[in-house]
């Protein structure tokens, strides 16, 4: 029987916590032909389309981890506020019967990301 000490515990959860997140990061850019710092900036140059990346990379690490979205503002050099806005978002179009494009877009990355 292996004993899991509390600083063992603690190291696995900080490296999850790390891991799976840039994981998800660097999977969104390269489906979305992007470089991961783009999903943290605030860039002008096509501005709507990297804005979609980084709320579908928000939604996939939400759904794919237990990062407090705090966290995951962290990433992206955003507040917890945002990020709620961000999963919001994409939630509703994907339910939406007029955007199936971000219904298919998150539907292929759930495919893709195979971290769970």
């Amino acid at each position: 029987m292996t004993i899991i000490t509390p600083t063992a515990l603690e190291e696995a959860l900080n490296h999850y916590q790390i891991e799976q997140p840039n994981i998800i990061i660097d999977q969104v850019a390269q489906y979305y032909n992007m470089d991961r710092q783009d999903l943290a900036s605030s860039k002008f140059r096509n501005k709507e389309k990297i804005a979609n990346a980084r709320q579908v990379c928000q939604y996939m690490i939400r759904k794919k981890t237990n990062l407090p979205l705090i966290k995951i503002g962290e990433l992206f050099n955003r507040r917890y506020t945002t990020i709620i806005h961000a999963i919001h978002k994409v939630e509703e179009q994907m339910t939406s019967s007029i955007d199936n494009k971000m219904r298919n877009d998150v539907n292929k990355l759930n495919e893709i990301i195979k971290i769970n």
